[in-house]
């Protein structure tokens, strides 16, 4: 994976990126306010005496290395016993010398001896209460010829006036970089475990298959009355035109799994066609979760009986089962009806057979919406008698599994001619509300007025 790689992913969960980080500070942030603070106070001793300051003449070196000495014998138990029995608080020896720390200052003869308090004034005894025992003790062992010097207070520890513990600042800043990997990880794993379909803006081509066009993501409430929405139906049929070439007349739109826009985009591809002068029929062929009366806001468009299901078994006649719209006299409709006993079985007779072959002769275009791939045979079954199936991918919420799976499934059927169509699709390239700058002065009739235009031009022919 390259850098432009991960940026592009980066970019892509830009939100859930924002989201993890913004969580990720919360908790680094509480977690360092939360900290107690601490106070750090310093007293500073010098090493010296009469028989140092001669020595030091020759060699100034011992002097640095006195304070060095000084400075580790500074953490001895014994010492940090005795400056214990000093301090107005009880506190174990351990805990005493993680208080401390002890330091030579460099190139000189001091050492610096540094305490660690709950609070200014603790910090401040600790530190000058250690240094004046220390001091004493060393003077003690002077006085009995056991070491050739002595230590002084140089300076005693003065009050701290703000806390070294903990650095709010640093802490915070290092907090970002912290949250920025964590975000940048979990944006990462989730793409890694991510199955839906992921399109790039420049795709021609998923799993193998063209892409017939990209329905921009409208929201609820499809109109053909959008431009863009026109638009986006008009691309599909005339890439359909394209898909085969010596000609198109009967076309299965179907999906991986439900609830993925196929019948939404069968009646609106139906309705689009019919606006702009061709004989339609829209079979309704998906009996166990019928949606088409409720894909499609069109003015007398609504459910009927009897369906194909009678027709089917043999019940009714096509000349009952065939509805037309009367707000688009082109547009006819054929309801499903009630669920057969066994509908894979209805759709695979000779008689739905016919039916197509039939309808293909009367209409210029068949759009049969069938069920799910996912369920049963009935769109393999379909999707052999017709010129082209439309498989719908909708890139919010299509597993990639399950589309690989449909379409190999597709293809076993032997369809003639196969394209995808890439629904609530948020690229950039799926979209016209560019163009469409003022949609009240866009030079285009709507969809009902070419519907009512196209009928009469159909009436004054015949």
């Amino acid at each position: 994976m390259t850098g432009g790689d991960v940026f592009t992913i980066l970019w892509r969960r830009r939100l859930f990126f924002a989201v993890v980080f913004l969580l990720s500070m919360v908790i680094i942030a509480g977690v360092t306010l939360s900290l107690p603070r601490r106070w750090s106070a310093s007293a500073t001793l010098y090493a010296g005496g009469a028989t140092v300051d001669k020595a030091l003449a020759a060699d100034t070196n011992l002097g640095q290395q006195l304070a060095r000495t000084f400075t580790t014998l500074a953490a001895n138990p014994n010492v940090a016993d005795l400056v214990r029995a000093r301090l107005p608080f009880r506190e174990t020896r351990d805990q005493l010398l993680a208080r401390m720390s002890f330091a030579p200052v460099e190139q000189t003869q001091l050492v610096q001896i540094t305490a660690e308090g709950d609070s200014p004034t603790q910090a401040q005894q600790i530190a000058n209460t250690y240094a004046s025992v220390y001091s004493e003790r060393v003077a003690e062992q002077y006085a009995r010829g056991e070491t050739g010097a002595k230590l002084f207070v140089n300076e005693p520890a003065a009050l701290p006036t703000k806390p070294s513990k903990p650095n709010r600042p640093l802490y915070i800043g290092l907090g970002v970089l912290l949250a920025s990997a964590i975000a940048a990880a979990a944006a990462l794993l989730r793409e890694r475990l991510d199955r839906r379909i992921k399109v790039a803006d420049g795709d021609s081509t998923v799993l193998d298959v063209p892409i017939l066009a990209r329905i921009p993501h409208f929201g609820r409430n499809w109109s053909l009355s959008d431009p863009d929405v026109a638009d986006a139906f008009r691309l599909l049929r005339t890439n359909l035109s394209f898909l085969a070439p010596t000609g198109l007349n009967s076309v299965v739109v179907t999906s991986p799994r439900p609830g993925e826009g196929k019948s939404s985009v069968a009646s609106h591809l139906a309705a689009l066609a019919a606006a702009e002068g061709e004989r339609v029929v829209l079979i309704e062929a998906d009996f166990r979760r019928p949606a088409l009366d409720r894909a499609m806001q069109l003015e007398g468009w609504k459910r009927n009986s009897p369906g194909l299901s009678q027709y089917l078994a043999g019940r009714a006649s096509l000349e009952e089962v065939l509805f037309s719209t009367p707000s688009q006299p082109l547009l006819h409709t054929i309801w499903s009806g009630p669920m057969p006993a066994a509908p894979s079985a209805a759709l695979g007779s000779s008689l739905f057979n016919l039916l197509i072959a039939s309808l293909q002769r009367e209409f210029g275009l068949v759009i049969v919406d069938s069920p799910p791939v996912s369920v049963g045979a009935d769109a393999s079954l379909i999707a052999s008698q017709v010129d082209a199936v439309v498989y719908i991918l909708d890139v919010g919420s299509t597993d990639r599994i399950a589309a690989a799976i449909g379409l190999n499934q597709l293809r076993k059927a032997d369809v003639h001619q196969l394209g995808v169509l890439l629904n609530n699709d948020r690229s950039r390239f799926s979209s016209y509300s560019g163009y469409y700058a003022d949609p009240d002065r866009a030079e285009q009739a709507p969809v009902v007025g070419l519907a009512a235009g196209a009928a009469r031009r159909v009436a004054g022919r015949s």
